[in-house]
C-alpha cells in the first residue's frame, strides 16, 4: 500500500480502475466511488460502441492520490450517410460526382465498363441504404440498356460475388 503526505497527515493511494468499455456516466460514478475525479473527456472515432470509454490517461492499475483527475477518450458515433435514391439509370460520371460529394467511394464491378457515359444498372449497397461515411459502393454498368433478363443475371452474379467476398473475409 502506498501512502502520500506528511507524518501528521497520511492518505492512502487510490488504484485507478480500468474504465474501458464503460459509458462516460458509469466511468464518472466509478471514479467518484474511489475518491477520484473525471477530467477531460474527448471523443475519438473508434470501432467501439458509441459513448463507451476507449482510452484513459492515468493507466488502470496505477496508484494516485485521492482526488486525482483521470482523463478519458470515448467512442463517437460514426458518421453515416444515405446512398441517394435514383442512382440506377444515371451515368457513371453523375453517380461518381453524387457519391463523391457524400464522401463515398465508388467501385465498378470487374469486367464492366468504366467509361463515364455508361449507365449504372445496379449497386450494392442499394439506393436508400445507410452506410458509414467513407464506405465503398459497388456498381454494375451497362453500355446500352439490356434486356431485363440480362440485368437480373448481372445482379445475381454481383450479389454472389459480394457474398463470396464476405465469407472469405470472415474466414481470414
Amino acid at each position: 500500500m502506498t501512502t502520500f503526505g506528511t507524518d501528521s497527515q497520511l492518505t492512502v493511494a487510490r488504484t485507478v480502475l480500468d474504465l474501458t468499455s464503460h459509458t462516460v456516466s458509469d466511468a464518472r460514478k466509478l471514479l467518484t466511488d474511489h475518491d477520484l475525479r473525471l477530467g477531460d473527456t474527448t471523443g475519438a472515432e473508434r470501432g467501439a460502441e458509441s459513448g463507451t470509454v476507449v482510452g484513459q490517461r492515468v493507466a488502470s492499475g496505477g496508484e494516485v492520490e485521492p482526488g486525482t483527475t483521470v482523463d478519458i477518450k470515448f467512442a463517437k458515433a460514426a458518421a453515416t450517410v444515405w446512398i441517394p435514391t435514383g442512382i440506377v439509370g444515371k451515368t457513371l460520371a453523375a453517380v461518381q460526382d453524387e457519391l463523391g460529394a457524400l464522401r463515398l467511394h465508388l467501385s465498378v464491378t470487374t469486367g464492366y465498363s468504366q467509361a463515364s457515359d455508361v449507365v449504372v444498372t445496379f449497386s450494392i449497397p442499394g439506393s436508400g441504404s445507410e452506410v458509414r461515411e467513407g464506405s465503398t459502393v459497388v456498381v454494375v454498368t451497362e453500355d446500352t440498356p439490356g434486356e431485363p433478363g440480362q440485368r437480373l443475371a448481372i445482379r445475381r452474379r454481383l450479389q454472389q460475388s459480394v457474398k463470396t467476398r464476405r465469407y472469405r473475409s470472415r474466414r481470414a
